[in-house]
């Protein structure tokens, strides 16, 4: 409890924030973590709140994972999270904004683009889907096409890799079962399949 504490104070601290490529992902685990052992009240709830807005890029509608970054989808999924954690989402106005964030990085095959950057990988299609579900805003992204992709991602071990044709990793089986859930989608016995491969991945 004591490590997951010192983690999630830094990010509080006072502001300049250092620039950093995952720090809303590290918070998000770490004030996830600092829930499960009933110790999130440890952490002042503006703090968190304060932080995560200074993430915000109101010329895009994303969030950052830090503030004087670019926004990513990554991030985006993680603030919006935190936010849901303290009942915190903004008004309908900046929730629009970051929901036309999300949506605008579809791509024509059903893919997801992590940022302007143009990088695609399965994790995205769940960031944007939690996301957007999160905001209530599910219905804004063609979601047919979205599980289109993805299932075009599953390979002949019942595994999925980040895109079409590449191998099976459990960080992105993780991700698209999630997203598959999500949408209502998941494939018919995909547990059953996945078992053996999942046990082959466990160290």
């Amino acid at each position: 409890m004591r490590h997951f504490l010192s983690c999630s104070a830094k990010p509080c601290a006072s502001p300049p924030h250092p620039p950093h490529h995952s720090l809303s992902f590290a918070f998000r685990r770490c004030l996830t973590a600092l829930d499960v052992l009933h110790a999130r009240e440890q952490i002042p709830a503006e703090d968190v709140v304060a932080f995560v807005k200074a993430c915000y890029v109101p010329e895009v509608g994303g969030y950052a994972p830090s503030p004087g970054n670019d926004a990513h989808l990554l991030a985006t999924l993680s603030a919006v999270q935190i936010l849901t954690m303290y009942e915190a989402l903004p008004g309908a106005e900046e929730s629009e904004a970051i929901g036309a964030f999300v949506a605008g990085l579809q791509q024509s095959d059903g893919s997801f683009f992590g940022d302007s950057w143009g990088e695609v990988d399965t994790r995205f299609s769940f960031c944007a889907m939690a996301c957007l579900t999160l905001l209530g805003q599910l219905g804004r992204i063609r979601l047919d096409d979205a599980v289109k992709y993805i299932l075009r991602c599953m390979n002949f071990d019942g595994g999925f890799g980040v895109g079409p044709d590449s191998e099976s990793h459990a960080g992105q089986i993780y991700c698209c079962v999630s997203a598959l859930a999500i949408a209502g989608r998941r494939p018919q016995n995909s547990f059953y399949v996945l078992i053996p491969l999942m046990l082959c991945c466990e160290c």
